[in-house]
């Protein structure tokens, strides 16, 4: 097994504890996903909506949220790669998640 596939295997998992945590407080309307989508991870709202999109680049993880206009945006307090433990930090510590939202 490559250590990427590793990596996407470890952070998936990392993700699915981070949705199960948020879904026990979370009303159902407001429950999150996992989905691999190639070698992405993304995060979606219950109604598939996507959220966030985590990408592994230059040796670690990149946290991306979508645009009104359909593209994606780089999460601006995680410019550099991390590890995946400091996106699901960074994820925790935003309790209103206004960076989840389309602008």
């Amino acid at each position: 097994m490559s250590v990427a596939l590793l990596e996407l295997q470890r952070a998936r998992k990392a993700l699915e504890r981070f949705c199960a945590d948020y879904n026990r407080l979370a009303a159902p309307a407001h429950r999150l996903a996992i989905t691999l989508r190639d070698d992405e991870l993304w995060l979606n709202a219950r109604d598939g909506t996507p959220l966030v999109r985590l990408c592994h680049r230059e040796g670690g993880w990149q946290l991306f949220w979508p645009r009104a206009d359909g593209g994606w945006e780089r999460y601006p307090h995680l410019m550099r790669p991390q590890g995946i433990d400091e996106v699901v930090h960074e994820l925790q510590q935003a309790p209103l998640h206004v960076h989840w939202g389309r602008t």
